[in-house]
């Protein structure tokens, strides 16, 4: 009965004992599948800021491939264009040219490409008539008139159009081959401004200069030139604002978001100087267009996740200084103090910018 009465007693410690150990196991299991999916949301939230950032470099891309379409400029280059917008209220100012890099010191670079319509590859028009800054006709020469006509009254009768004259600022405006209506035919040499202008995309817009220009400024003269732009230009710009990678539309002012967690955004022409066909330079202010051979774009992501400190320190990132391109860029300057609780990773693009060289100036 006294062993009997043992056993009971040992067999009540070892109940114990085992209740205890399990208990254990099970808050050690219940950390590690804590600590295991905690690791699981970092990554998967760390991939898909992966996944949209490389998939936002594909518009950049692509923007880098398409601009200049239709643009052969040879003095206007770098011309100031104004203009405002009547439908969405807004100024349009932007430079004249495929490519344009302007750095922000706050934000990093902004890049920014024009483009035309691809089929666009018709010259300059002179005109011959001074353009007054209420007018609305401007005269051309006739010498490519069939070529328009065809182009504007058989395809799209009303085009964005941009005057230039040296010395002064582009303009862009609304045009269209002037219309008779005793003959029910378009007079050939005559752009007429258009007051109201719904595009292929059913945007209706009316573009003018009113600071200078078509009203309200300055008057074009004789042997000004006109482009047309064709149906499919447009100005859009690249920037990063609050960790945020935007695309906006220059012509209506509108914006939105590409991809989360950028924190910088660095861009660069690739420049070959001694003609040899190789970039042998980059930089962001070269003017000779002739030289450009490439667009180098770079972003630098952040996870989204804060991850734990260890001892009060950050340790999960331990250098603050990452390089983009050729650019070294301080984490401590941009995230904060707590730069090494997070995640990092740079994806770069090196683009060909095929439609960036034009024809020879002409006399």
């Amino acid at each position: 009965m006294k062993i009997l009465r043992n056993n009971k007693g040992s067999f009540l410690v070892e109940a114990m004992i085992g209740l205890t150990l399990s208990s254990f196991m099970v808050i050690a299991v219940l950390l590690i599948y804590k600590q295991a999916e905690e690791n699981k949301m970092v990554v998967l939230q760390t991939n898909s800021i992966v996944d949209n950032t490389v998939l936002s470099l594909y518009p950049i891309k692509m923007g880098g491939l398409s601009a200049g379409w239709g643009m052969p400029f040879r003095d206007e280059i770098g011309c100031d264009v104004v203009g405002y917008n009547t439908s969405s209220n807004n100024e349009i100012n932007f430079k004249l040219k495929p490519v344009d890099i302007i750095s922000d010191l706050n934000n990093g670079d902004v890049l920014t490409f024009v483009k035309g319509g691809s089929y666009y590859a018709l010259d300059r028009i002179k005109t011959t008539n001074i353009f007054y800054k209420n007018g609305t006709v401007l005269n051309l020469e006739t010498s490519q008139k069939n070529a328009y006509e065809n182009l504007l009254a058989n395809i799209y009768k009303y085009e964005k159009a941009i005057l230039f004259q040296p010395g002064k600022k582009c303009t862009l405006f609304h045009a269209g081959f002037k219309f008779n209506t005793t003959t029910n035919s378009y007079v050939e040499n005559q752009l007429t401004r258009i007051d109201s202008y719904v595009d292929v995309d059913g945007y209706i817009a009316n573009f003018y200069n009113k600071i200078g220009g078509l009203t309200n400024g300055e008057d074009y003269s004789v042997g000004s030139y006109v482009y047309m732009m064709g149906p499919i230009f447009n100005v859009e710009s690249y920037f990063v604002r609050d960790n945020k990678l935007i695309q906006k539309n220059n012509l209506n002012n509108t914006e939105k978001i590409i991809s989360d967690n950028v924190i910088a955004f660095i861009v660069k022409y690739g420049v070959d100087t001694n003609g040899d066909g190789n970039v042998d330079t980059l930089n962001k202010t070269e003017q000779d267009f002739y030289k450009i051979k490439t667009l180098n774009v770079s972003l630098l992501v952040k996870s989204p996740i804060k991850e734990k400190q260890k001892n009060g320190e950050c340790i999960t990132s331990k250098n603050n200084l990452v390089k983009l391109i050729d650019e070294e860029i301080d984490l401590s300057s941009i995230v904060g103090s707590d730069w090494g609780c997070y995640r990092y990773r740079a994806f770069s693009e090196e683009i060909e910018l095929r439609n960036i060289r034009w024809t020879p100036k002409l006399n």
